[in-house]
């Protein structure tokens, strides 16, 4: 009677700790369960049992296998704890009838006399946490791929202008070569013409000669105007600002760009028919600016909206119009197209690198390289669309 009765005390104490247990493992948030040595399961808590939508009678002494509650078994990982106290992994816990999700499994060795028994389990849903990982990890790799752009950008416009340098260097040259030459023409066609005009007006062929003769002063000049542009475009001077007259940099980027816009359209700058002989100084705008990096933004600009315009088939239909007008202390430039405007799908981000709309497929980085000539000049450029056509707007401080 005295070891039946100490027995029964023995069991109601182990009962009592095994409610206190269950009341313990009850009141955890996170599933718990535990297996015997053979992977059955032999306690869990309520937690566990909500996320796997099971009676306990229903999992105790079973294993995944035979009640297929995961589709991912752990029996590797299990294996480890023979030779661990525990591990520690990262899998997914699926359910056919739930969306799967992420779970840190904690997993401790249950060792008695020496002897591996089973173990107890831990699960952490960490999903959300890899959700915003994974999330965290694209925009890294984003990040990553903008700034290969980016540098993909500003190998580009460090070409650029490695090229316009080089460009400049042969313009250099060839308009030392050209204008030596030219000068001398230009004093010997200045002499026969003095020499013809002192001949008697009765002089067979005179008026005739005089006016051949304007005819080639004509082209002299204009090639004068072309030489003299191209010098001004070569010159190799500090980066500084100067006072400069806008208007002036427009005419000679316009000059630059005659030889592909002559077949193209018609430009007007200020309502009038840009020529080559269109003076610098019919208008003055003043202010402080680079000289060559201006010019070559307009280059830039000027060409982009010549290349708009290829897609009307009829030259008499195109028309670029350049406006340029003082508004409070600043000059506003507005380049005006009649191509069709820029599509609403890129005009917000026109001046990013990489974007274009152009039919033949171009690169992208123009109007991104003038936008950064223009910031440098503490200059602002927008674009929109207006009566069927594209304008550029560009605002600088004047002097």
């Amino acid at each position: 009677m005295y070891k039946l009765d100490n027995k029964n005390k023995t069991i109601h104490k182990l009962q009592n700790n095994l409610n206190s247990f269950n009341r313990l493992s009850n009141s955890l948030s996170v599933p718990f369960f535990a297996k015997d040595k053979e992977g059955k399961y032999i306690e869990c808590n309520r937690a566990f049992l909500d996320l796997i939508n099971k009676q306990k009678e229903d999992i105790l002494h079973t294993t995944n296998s035979i009640q297929e509650t995961l589709y991912i078994l752990h029996h590797e990982m299990d294996a480890q704890l023979l030779k661990k106290d525990s591990i520690h992994y990262k899998e997914i816990f699926a359910l056919k009838s739930q969306k799967p999700k992420v779970y840190e499994f904690y997993k401790s060795a249950i060792n008695i006399d020496g002897s591996y028994v089973g173990y107890v389990c831990i699960m952490i849903d960490i999903t959300e946490h890899e959700k915003h990982e994974n999330e965290l990890q694209w925009s890294v790799h984003q990040e990553s791929e903008k700034n290969k752009e980016i540098l993909i950008q500003h190998e580009q416009e460090q070409l650029a202008n490695v090229k316009f340098t080089a460009i400049g260097q042969l313009a250099a040259g060839i308009t030392h070569e050209i204008n030596t030459p030219l000068t001398y023409v230009k004093g010997n066609i200045e002499m026969v013409k003095m020499d013809l005009e002192d001949l008697p007006d009765d002089y067979q062929s005179k008026e005739q000669i005089l006016e051949d003769i304007k005819d080639i002063q004509s082209g002299i000049d204009r090639i004068s105007t072309i030489v003299e542009s191209m010098r001004e475009m070569s010159q190799h001077t500090k980066v500084e600002l100067k006072r400069i007259n806008i208007y002036s940099t427009l005419i000679t980027a316009l000059i630059m760009a005659h030889n592909n816009s002559k077949h193209l359209c018609k430009i007007y700058i200020n309502g009038e028919e840009f020529t080559l002989e269109s003076s610098k100084n019919r208008f003055e705008y003043l202010a402080d600016v680079e000289e060559q990096r201006l010019e070559q933004a307009w280059i830039i600009i000027i060409n982009n909206a010549l290349d708009a315009l290829k897609k009307k088939p009829n030259y008499d239909d195109r028309k670029l119009s350049i406006e340029i007008s003082e508004v409070n202390s600043y000059i506003e430039i507005k380049f005006i197209d009649n191509a069709g405007g820029i599509s609403e799908d890129i005009v917000d981000d026109l001046f990013e690198p990489f974007v274009s709309d152009k039919p033949e497929g171009g690169m992208g980085v123009g109007l991104s390289i003038a936008k950064k000539i223009l910031d440098a000049q503490s200059a602002t450029i927008e674009a929109y669309n207006e009566n069927n056509g594209a304008v550029f707007k560009i605002t600088i401080k004047k002097s």
